[in-house]
């Protein structure tokens, strides 16, 4: 199937902003059956510095910065994509198991955040049954 996937996000500001500095995650990565063509994406206001990265989940990263007053961001990205009916797929994934040994010996600090207590939630017996 042919799609043309658009998204906007939109933020209106109460005051004037003089500096931004984001990371949008908008942009739509290559997966087994999701082939993307080339991203189109547009900020308004337009921003002083932009680049892209992958995080260590390998998902698409822009970070972009403003640096005028402004009270109105937008961040659209329009992609082409194609997809392949999930039946198309292999019948087998990476055991959790050997995905969760890989990260525990991965000592790249990104991947090591994750391993974090947050402000908000706190490593417990509890929460590691649960996941």
């Amino acid at each position: 199937m042919k799609y043309t996937l658009r998204h906007t996000t939109r933020y209106h500001y109460a005051a004037p902003v003089t500096l931004c500095h984001s990371e949008a995650r908008v942009l739509p990565r290559k997966t087994p059956h999701q082939e993307c063509g080339a991203s189109s994406l547009s900020i308004a206001p337009l921003p002083q510095h932009q680049a892209e990265r992958r995080d260590v989940f390998g998902n698409r990263v822009l970070y972009f910065a403003l640096e005028q007053v402004h009270r109105t961001l937008d961040v659209t990205v329009t992609t082409p994509l194609n997809t392949r009916a999930l039946d198309a797929l292999p019948e087998r994934s990476v055991a959790w198991e050997r995905i969760a040994a890989q990260l525990e010996a991965d000592s790249r600090f990104e991947t090591q955040l994750y391993r974090l207590d947050s402000p908000f939630i706190r490593r417990s017996d509890e929460l590691a049954a649960f996941a």
